[in-house]
């Protein structure tokens, strides 16, 4: 896969991919830059417009909160200046409730906490309560709700402000409004339908809200807290994920100073209408830009250089020696460039080709040589053979004689070997199996006479071999089946028997096995006593062919084993295949008696 994955990068395509991504990558930053700038812009504008929108949905809550600061500056104003009579400030108190419907109560507290006058008859001492010691401590602008109103008992927002003597900075207590809930809760429901809003405190606690449960639910969840926010004046704005899943934008604008804050939770449609459609298909467009220049080049590359090089890398893989017609290149209309390389080509074609005949011929000039040399060694054999018959026919039978009949028989095996080399269809290989089966045939038809009752299994499998390995096997087997055949011998308990195994594994390892049975010794020409040259030139011709030779005896068979590696390369590997596949058993297990 790395591999497969590596030549993927390497090809003009992806190279030219990469190049091209680079030098539009300059203009493709500038776009999306272009484009993000384009996204800000219409996002500041988008919460800009949102902001306005939630300042105006809550514009008449504003309005009442506003105008009840001022009325409870007012009312402290007076009772500051009636000092004692807390009837006439009642009286005050009571007027402006009256004639204010949007208001439910409005009182003013001493400094020590109780209740000096108000619209209602009783007096309230508020001296226990922890919002009136923090006021004591901190005196300052108001608003708070209170779910169960100390007075009403009715569930209002209620607004104090600080009331001082007049010309000092003395504390003279707080003058206090009260606001139903429900009237609030009306102003901000009439706002509009595609927002749920609600008032809250500088400490993110809720005055007020509309909406459904989940926004409700969303507004408690957030834990806004506007004193904590790094807010402009104008108001933030983010997206938070409802209970639903959907994605809502919120918004926090001051609504009174830093006093009250009026926060929104937005439906989805209404974000997605303001979200202009330029917006979201910018991004597009450097892409687009990038897939047309790559498809424009890609083309051209195509067009111009691939299809060619396709053409001229066919007419190369075709090349052979046998059909030289089909590995020229001819190109249609392809670039000057590619055309002189397609003709440097041609001209190699021509060249190699040229090459070839020579070198055929002179392999051919080369064999026929190694033909006539073989030929004639094989005939001087056979002439060296002749004298020694000559000779053989002048001595008496005796030791002398045997000695030379058994030198007769190396030269002729000699001259086979060379016979083999000549006749064959190469002189670099030889078909050894073949060779040995006619060593073999020719070295019993002497060792053994006709009628002897012996048994000979033969099992020789396809082999190829060079000339230095044939000819030194071939005598190899000679020396070794000639011994076997002189001191071949009739077991107790059956027929005297010869095995002669040739074989070869996958990896070229041959094994060369001869085993003769022992007991009483047959009577023949060879069951004489020897010299033991025979033994010599065993060992001699197994280190030949640097094998590893093994010798087994036992009351019943004596066994000689050669093990050696074969010389030879892939395309004598090859010739073994198929000379396997040409005959399915050659020379297999046969048994012979003879």
């Amino acid at each position: 896969m790395i591999t497969s994955l590596r030549s993927a990068v390497q090809s003009l395509r992806a190279r030219l991919v990469i190049m091209l991504s680079l030098a539009v990558l300059p203009l493709g930053v500038i776009a999306v830059l272009q484009t993000i700038t384009v996204i800000e812009e219409a996002r500041s504008l988008e919460q800009r417009d949102f902001l306005a929108r939630t300042v105006q949905a809550a514009s008449a809550e504003g309005g009442v909160l506003r105008r009840t600061y001022g009325v409870a500056d007012a009312l402290g104003m007076a009772a500051a200046n009636l000092g004692d009579d807390e009837q006439a400030c009642s009286d005050i108190m009571s007027d402006m409730v009256v004639s204010n419907t949007i208001y439910s109560f409005a009182g003013f507290i001493a400094a020590d906490g109780m209740m000096r006058c108000s619209s209602g008859s009783e007096a309230v001492d508020f001296s226990g309560y922890a919002n009136w010691q923090s006021f004591l401590a901190e005196p300052r602008d108001l608003i708070e709700i209170n779910h169960s109103g100390a007075v009403t008992g009715l569930p209002v927002i209620i607004i104090s402000v600080p009331v001082y003597e007049s010309g000092t900075a003395t504390l003279l207590g707080a003058a206090s409004i009260s606001i139903p809930v429900r009237l609030t809760d009306a102003l901000l429901s009439a706002g509009t339908q595609d927002v749920a809003l609600a008032l809250l405190d500088e400490d993110g606690r809720i005055l007020t809200a509309e909406g459904s449960a989940d926004d409700l639910l969303l507004f408690n969840r957030l834990g806004i807290t506007p004193s904590t926010m790094d807010m402009p004046a104008t108001g933030a704005a983010f997206t938070a994920t409802a209970v639903d899943g959907d994605d809502r934008l919120v918004t926090v604008v001051p609504l009174l100073e830093d006093r009250v804050f009026v926060a929104g939770i937005w439906q989805p449609g209404s974000r997605a209408a303001m979200e202009p459609l330029l917006a979201r298909a910018a991004p597009v467009f450097p892409l687009l830009m990038w897939a047309a220049t790559l498809a424009v080049a890609m083309l051209a590359v195509d067009r111009l250089v691939l299809r060619h090089l396709k053409r001229l890398r066919a007419s190369m893989r075709s090349f052979s020696l046998d059909e030289p017609k089909d590995s020229y290149s001819a190109l249609d209309n392809a670039p000057a460039e590619i055309n002189d390389i397609a003709n440097t080509y041609n001209r190699m074609v021509d060249r190699i080709l040229a090459d070839g005949r020579d070198l055929q011929e002179t392999i051919t000039e080369k064999e026929l040589l190694l033909r006539e040399v073989h030929h004639r060694v094989k005939n001087n054999l056979q002439l060296i053979a002749s004298i020694l018959n000559m000779q053989m026919r002048a001595i008496p039978e005796g030791p002398s004689k045997n000695v030379l009949k058994r030198v007769q028989d190396r030269v002729m095996n000699l001259s086979s070997i060379h016979k083999m080399l000549y006749s064959g269809d190469t002189v670099s290989t030889a078909q050894a199996d073949r060779l040995l089966e006619e060593v073999i045939q020719a070295t019993l038809a002497i060792g053994i006479k006709p009628g002897a009752g012996v048994k000979i299994e033969t099992h020789l499998e396809p082999l190829m071999l060079d000339p230095d390995q044939t000819v030194p096997l071939a005598l190899l087997v000679t020396e070794t089946l000639t011994n076997a055949a002189k001191y071949l011998g009739k077991p107790t308990d059956g027929a005297p028997q010869l095995e002669i195994r040739l074989d070869v594994d996958e990896n070229q390892l041959v094994r060369l096995s001869i085993a003769n049975t022992v007991g009483t010794r047959l009577q023949t020409d060879l069951a004489t006593e020897g010299t033991g040259l025979g033994a010599k030139l065993i060992e001699a011709f197994a280190a030949q062919l640097m094998g590893e030779m093994d010798i087994t005896h036992s009351d019943t068979e004596y066994r000689v084993t050669v093990t050696f590696k074969t010389h030879n390369d892939g395309p004598a590997k090859r010739k073994i295949e198929q000379a396997r596949e040409a005959d399915a058993a050659p020379r297999a297990s046969r048994a012979i008696s003879s």
